[in-house]
């Protein structure tokens, strides 16, 4: 907590949370834009616009999407920022239960740190079976071992 004189307390938080759809999903696909700008094909550009249309100021429609699509996941945060995310997806065809990872991202400046392993060791411990990617196949290898350990 930060505590100037004459101003409100603020959370500096650091770590993982459930993410907050209404709340964090400009953030969110603002993050999205900066990890895959040079990935994203003209179909991720697409996709990008037209949610950044829902969940713009004010769009209702996000609400509609977020129950439709079943809209959740985990954002990272460092001193109150979000600098991670991991989208969780509901599977298809709706009669299946569980959830797909829909995308991973961490800010570049905050890549190597951990964010990754600890959202998948997050998801392992919860009881999901968790499939890993790395930049560095050491690191695939080290958290695999983590998350087997873990039950996932």
């Amino acid at each position: 907590m930060t505590n100037t004189p004459g101003t409100l307390r603020v959370n500096k938080r650091t770590g993982i949370r459930p993410i907050k759809p209404a709340q964090d999903m400009p953030v969110v696909l603002d993050l999205i834009e900066e990890g895959f700008r040079t990935e994203l094909d003209p179909q991720g550009w697409k996709m990008l616009d037209r949610l950044r249309r829902l969940y713009g100021p004010g769009q209702v429609g996000r609400a509609i999407v977020d129950l439709a699509e079943g809209t959740t996941g985990f954002v990272w945060e460092e001193n109150g920022e979000i600098v991670g995310n991991l989208s969780l997806r509901r599977a298809l065809p709706s009669s299946t239960r569980g959830r797909l990872i829909g995308n991973v991202v961490v800010h570049p400046d905050y890549r190597g740190r951990g964010i990754g392993r600890a959202i998948a060791l997050r998801l392992a411990r919860a009881g999901a079976r968790v499939t890993v990617c790395s930049r560095k196949l050491e690191n695939v290898e080290k958290v695999a071992e983590e998350i087997r350990a873990a039950g996932g």
